[in-house]
């Protein structure tokens, strides 16, 4: 009995030593560079395609799952990476709208509708009043 619990609980931990780390970090077999072929809000699966010994076609692939890992491009309607920061407009707020959530902010914090924020499912969350 207690044999069946040890083996999930091994298999969760050497899975999570490799899903948790970066792209970089996650080995990829040969000299050929992983190419993304699935992609979803919270994962993207990575695959190789390399040949064996015998000249076979051999695919080895795995999923990075990271909460926010992807945001859907309203332009072209797939799943991209999410970039993590700010881009100023010419009126001087900053807007980060590469992300599951979108935020802009004022230029100037005294001023109504400061902090702008959006989450997936496009509810808007307004602060204009700072206490």
């Amino acid at each position: 009995m207690k044999t069946y619990r040890l083996i999930p609980a091994a298999l969760i931990a050497s899975c999570l030593g490799v899903l948790g780390q970066p792209l970089a970090a996650v080995p990829s077999p040969g000299s050929e560079i992983p190419t993304a072929v699935q992609a979803d809000p919270h994962s993207t699966v990575w695959q190789v395609i390399e040949s064996d010994e015998e000249g076979l076609p051999c695919v080895r692939s795995w999923r990075q799952i990271a909460t926010g890992l992807n945001w859907m491009n309203p332009a072209t309607g797939i799943y991209e990476p999410s970039v993590e920061a700010f881009e100023l407009t010419r009126t001087g707020h900053a807007i980060a709208v590469r992300g599951q959530h979108k935020v802009i902010l004022a230029p100037n914090i005294n001023e109504g509708a400061a902090l702008i924020s959006s989450c997936p499912t496009a509810k808007r969350f307004d602060q204009t009043r700072w206490v």
